[in-house]
């Protein structure tokens, strides 16, 4: 009966936390000059990387918590997993014909 109560103070509390210190975290970038200087790659590709570890990280956890997983499903359940990994470079190469070269 108090689990309602428990959520809403939760979700007060987690508002309250990005109203308050996400826009004094986040100061520094607001100015058009200073969203230059953020490297939108580098941490584009660090997110891409933790999702993707978790997305792994998940399936295999499935995987190995099945008792009787039948042996012609664990190419199909591999390659599922490790979707990511040439993602990761397909979207590489999009993005890569994007960025001008600098000439010497």
């Amino acid at each position: 009966m108090n689990m309602p109560w428990i959520i809403l103070i939760a979700v007060i509390f987690v508002v309250l936390f990005v109203m308050i210190l996400v826009p004094k975290a986040t100061k520094s970038y607001t100015g058009k000059k200073d969203l230059t200087n953020i490297a939108w790659a580098k941490g584009f590709k660090r997110i891409y990387f933790l999702l993707s570890a978790l997305w792994m990280v998940s399936f295999s956890v499935m995987l190995f918590a099945e008792d009787d997983f039948p042996k012609e499903a664990i190419l199909p359940f591999l390659m599922v997993v490790l979707a990511p990994i040439p993602l990761y470079y397909f979207i590489n190469w999009i993005i890569g014909g994007f960025k001008k070269k600098e000439k010497k």
